[in-house]
């Protein structure tokens, strides 16, 4: 299910993005 790994990378992606503005 390319659809369900491509979410799971945009959410990684929100959460990197997160913790790098979070320092």
């Amino acid at each position: 299910h390319p659809r369900i790994i491509h979410r799971d990378i945009k959410a990684a992606n929100i959460l990197l993005d997160y913790k790098f503005e979070a320092q």
